[in-house]
This record gives structure tokens, C-alpha cells and sequence, in this order.
């Protein structure tokens, strides 16, 4: 089949009838054409309407093609993607089960939130990030094993997770004069006599301080530097120069 061009009056040529020129329109303002085979087109089509088997052409929706969703219901917020079987396109939200998202970076100017408190996690224990850069960090700090190491809640680190820390204070490194009991034992004998301990001092000067006996009465009170139970010499002179004569003296002791 031959491509053939139609015939015109060109009235600019002494109404020759001529192939219309090329650049020419064909004007058919006031005729149409019909039972035309196909058509085809190198440029654009400008029409007021086209009817498709009765139906006008219009600008539609992405709902009405034929391999999308059908309506916008419980779709606010979500994307559109190519189905997994490849015919069509649906609506699907990240995280689903069936659409987890896979990005190589991803970049936020704000924040990151879950839909509640402590709703969801970053990560987890077999798909841990390599690092974690932050200007600052605010929550509990826990090891591989689970274990608290920093507690948010108190603002404290446990002292059993301390690394090195010391158990008794031998472990300490200021424990300048530091005294065993071994020590004490060699400077001051132990003897153990029905059942009490006794102790034998060594003294070489001085003591100072309160004397107690095995019943824990006050023997010697070193705070106000007298022997319970005693007369002071003081109080002799007082009530030797205050007694008229020995028997007034003696009635002064007596009511001492």
C-alpha cells in the first residue's frame, strides 16, 4: 500500500489542481472524516473530545487505570511501588511485613520518632550498626550481655559493672597505714580466759582515756578526770575547811 497525498485547489497557482504542498494545512472546518482504518500521527492531536467505544477520553484518576488500586481508602501517608509479581502498582507503607524498606543513606532534617513511647528499637542484638555518632546521647547504656551499665533513671554506673574495682581496703592504692589483723596480733598478745578475750598492753608512756571493767562499769572517767565512787582531793579540802570539827567532818563525808 502506497502513502498518496490529496489533490487541491490551489487557488494561489491559477486554481491548479496540484498534491498539497508540504507545510500546507488540509482545512476540514466544516466536513469530517469517517470509516478511516487507523491513524497515525507524527506530531500532536488537538481535539475538544475523543470518544473511545462511546467513551469520552477525559483526565482521570490513578485509581481508574486498570493495574492500580481501586480506591484511596486506609491509603493516607502511603507510596506507591511496582507489586512483587510485576503487574501492576499498589499502595504499601514502610515496615510492613511484606515491604521493608532497603536504603543504601538516608537523610532526615529532623527527627526520627516512633508512634509512642518506647514504641520501637534501632537495631538489635544479631543487626547492630557499626557506629553511632551523635552531639549527644540521653537513655540507659547496657552491654552485649543485657547487663546496665550507665542507669539513666538513677544517673549512675552500677559499682559491681566497674571494671577493676576494689573489694576491701587493702585493694585501695591510699592505704597508707593500713592495719591487719595480723598486724595488730603481733604488737598486742590475744589470750582468751572463759570465754573472755583479754589483752595484755605493752606501754611504754602515757595512756589517756576512760577505764572500763569486764562488766562494762566506769572505772576511771577520763572525760571529767575522776574514779567514779571516789572523793576527790578537792572536795577533802573543801569539807575539811567547811567541818566545825571531826565529827562535823565526818558527818560531810558521810553525805557525800
Amino acid at each position: 500500500m502506497a502513502n498518496r497525498f490529496p489533490l487541491i485547489l490551489d487557488t494561489t497557482d491559477g486554481n491548479k489542481i496540484k498534491e498539497i504542498p508540504s507545510g500546507d494545512n488540509l482545512d476540514l472546518r466544516n466536513v469530517s472524516i469517517v470509516d478511516a482504518q487507523n491513524i497515525d500521527a507524527l506530531g500532536t492531536i488537538n481535539a475538544q473530545a475523543i470518544t473511545i467505544n462511546g467513551n469520552q477520553l477525559q483526565p482521570g484518576e490513578f485509581i481508574d487505570l486498570d493495574d492500580t488500586p481501586t480506591a484511596y481508602t486506609d491509603a493516607q501517608g502511603k507510596f506507591v511501588r511496582v507489586k512483587a509479581d510485576g503487574t501492576g502498582l499498589e499502595f504499601y507503607e514502610f515496615g510492613d511485613a511484606e515491604a521493608e524498606l532497603f536504603v543504601t543513606n538516608l537523610q532526615v532534617s529532623e527527627s526520627i520518632l516512633p508512634d509512642t513511647d518506647f514504641g520501637a528499637s534501632v537495631g538489635g542484638p544479631a543487626n547492630r550498626f557499626d557506629g553511632v555518632y551523635g552531639n549527644f546521647f540521653q537513655g540507659s547504656i547496657k552491654g552485649n550481655n543485657g547487663s546496665t551499665v550507665f542507669d539513666a533513671t538513677t544517673n549512675e554506673i552500677p559499682y559491681a559493672v566497674i571494671s577493676g574495682r576494689p573489694l576491701a581496703v587493702s585493694d585501695l592504692t591510699n592505704d597508707e597505714g593500713y592495719i591487719k589483723a595480723t598486724d595488730l596480733r603481733a604488737v598486742i598478745p590475744e589470750f582468751i580466759q572463759d570465754g573472755l578475750v583479754t589483752v595484755e598492753v605493752i606501754n611504754r608512756g602515757d595512756l589517756q582515756g576512760s577505764v572500763f571493767g569486764e562488766d562494762s562499769t566506769l572505772l576511771v572517767d577520763a572525760v571529767n578526770g575522776i574514779i567514779p565512787g571516789y572523793i576527790s582531793i578537792a572536795t577533802l579540802q573543801s569539807e575539811v575547811a567547811a567541818s566545825t570539827d571531826f565529827d562535823d567532818f565526818q558527818a560531810r563525808i558521810a553525805a557525800l
